[in-house]
């Protein structure tokens, strides 16, 4: 062997152990959550005196992208219902292993009466599981889809540099809002969040097989219920009680987003199954949950009518979440369907 080649070899060797074990130190802080790893997302989605205990009863919300931020419908709910600290503590892209990790904190922080638990169908098996695409992907890709699925704080630090990195100008021809997102009315394959067609690219039938849980999906959704049930298991009734709201994909709440996303490469094959009002996911969610007293939430049907009546879209056009109107929807329908909210 080459004197010169030799001692890079050591220094290679030497950088990956280092690699390695810094990784685990990483994998283990974050696992225990020994730091508060979402405070700024609690600081930033709740006022001082939501986060101070009162005399008030607490509601803890959680969930992903439509659970956190200012707009979203636990400040609406905060309006509506004063006599209850509503606590959003939301982070985006997260799913139930994150969740996991931080309810320890959030419960002891809020003793909660109510825990509003949200789920997504578009996206929530997915974080379960990426399952590699050989065929369409890069080999480097596909190991890094395998690596988030083990070392769960690899997504966490992209998501802290993707929040350092990430442009907040607008893309050429759109108008965007606070967060970021294209709220153009005219749906354009070019301008909607990049991450969606890379996930009908990947996995073309992605959301019907979520929703209708067929395929490799159905498995994954096991280990969702089998993981929810040790979430709300931190909510002890009869001093707490659980709701688990489902959000729906815009591509069930009307004809139109159903088109936009076939156009966007999703494999749709049956209008009529993919938008009834009870699906599989939510049938199976109600059978897998039914022992633990937990109430599943289906905003399916309402968001479908208020579509219609409100003449508004609940959905934006480039992107897969709720305008502001469909928060002020989901927020009406929340009051609806939690007796508790409504009284003292």
């Amino acid at each position: 062997m080459c004197p010169v080649i030799r001692p890079w070899i050591g220094w290679a060797i030497y950088l990956a152990v280092l690699l390695v074990c810094v990784l685990g130190l990483l994998e283990t802080a974050y696992r225990c959550q020994w730091i508060d790893a979402y405070a700024p997302e609690l600081s930033r989605f709740n006022a001082p005196q939501d986060l101070h205990k009162d005399a008030r009863p607490a509601v803890l919300t959680m969930g992903d992208s439509f659970t956190a931020g200012n707009q979203s419908y636990p400040a609406h709910l905060r309006t509506a219902v004063p006599h209850w600290r509503v606590i959003n503590a939301g982070v985006s892209g997260s799913g139930i292993f994150q969740a996991l990790q931080i309810a320890p904190r959030r419960f002891e922080q809020c003793e909660p009466r109510l825990f509003i638990y949200q789920i997504y169908v578009g996206n929530d098996l997915i974080d379960v599981a990426y399952h590699p695409n050989w065929r369409q992907f890069s080999l480097a890709r596909n190991l890094w889809w395998t690596l988030t699925r083990y070392v769960t704080v690899v997504p966490y630090l992209r998501y802290r540099l993707t929040q350092l990195t990430q442009p907040q100008q607008s893309q050429a021809g759109s108008v965007q809002d606070s967060a970021g997102i294209n709220v153009s009315e005219t749906f354009s394959v070019q301008q909607y969040t990049p991450r969606i067609p890379l996930y009908y690219m990947l996995e073309p039938d992605v959301v019907q097989n979520s929703i209708l849980l067929k395929g490799v999906r159905a498995q994954d959704f096991r280990v969702l219920t089998r993981n929810l049930t040790k979430l709300v298991a931190y909510c002890k009734p009869p001093l707490c009680r659980t709701y688990v709201l489902v959000m729906p994909h815009k591509a069930q709440v009307g004809p139109p987003y159903f088109a936009w996303e076939r156009k966007l490469g999703a494999r749709l094959d049956s209008a009529p199954e993919i938008t009834q009002d009870e699906y599989p996911f939510v049938q199976g969610l109600r059978r897998d949950l039914a022992r633990t007293g937990v109430v599943v939430l289906n905003p399916l049907p309402y968001l479908k009518r208020e579509e219609v009546h409100r003449l508004q879209r609940l959905y934006y056009v480039n992107d897969d979440h709720l305008t502001p109107e469909g928060h002020r929807a989901l927020t009406a329908y929340l009051l609806e369907q939690i007796a508790e909210l409504r009284g003292r």
